[in-house]
């Protein structure tokens, strides 16, 4: 069943205490400060990033074709695209050398080694002049409850997640916090080559 705007905000509210992600402007500060006229945002839902940036080339991927639409209709410009895929399986290297790579709170949907072989691909085949990203674990006294009710399984602590990622790449960890109702703890971060 396809949740509406409002119905996922109203989910969001009961469980963290934020009406608005505040993950969401985190990750946009992130994006803004290195180069991002083209974006490539995996897991893309419905480009809430746009919201906060306006890059010349914007490809939004995911699997959620009610999702995309509502990006459509809010967002669509010439240079955007919004692409229903798996990113898991869909040709990255149609959008390779993308200023940068994003994902909000999708490396909880995923296996150690979907997480392992996802960076692995866009590292070598996307070649994105950067990479960030933002996740979240449950977190509290209702954390097993909120695991069940999220489509994935938001365990996997930052340096859990962090120790995923090939070799090569070094992470970088630009904020984090704890929502307002002490359920979620969200982190974002950057993944450059090793020098």
């Amino acid at each position: 069943m396809t949740r509406g705007p409002l119905i996922t905000r109203l989910g969001q509210l009961a469980a963290s205490g934020e009406w608005k992600m505040k993950r969401e402007a985190l990750l946009a500060e992130d994006v803004r400060r290195g180069p991002h006229g083209f974006v490539l945002d995996l897991g893309s839902g419905r480009s809430p990033l746009l919201s906060h940036l306006t890059p010349a080339r914007y490809i939004g991927l995911d699997l959620h074709e009610a999702d995309l639409a509502y990006a459509r209709r809010r967002y669509q410009r010439p240079g955007y695209e919004f692409v229903q895929a798996d990113f898991m399986e869909a040709p990255l290297e149609r959008w390779s050398g993308a200023d940068v790579v994003t994902a909000s709170a999708v490396f909880h949907h995923l296996t150690d080694q979907q997480v392992t072989t996802l960076i692995g691909s866009l590292h070598e085949r996307v070649m994105p002049g950067r990479m960030v990203f933002t996740d979240g674990v449950a977190i509290g006294a209702l954390k097993n409850a909120l695991i069940g009710l999220d489509e994935g399984e938001p365990s996997r602590h930052p340096d859990e997640l962090y120790a995923l990622f090939p070799p090569g790449l070094e992470v970088v960890q630009t904020w984090s916090y704890v929502v307002p109702f002490r359920t979620y703890l969200y982190f974002g971060f950057e993944l450059r080559p090793v020098a």
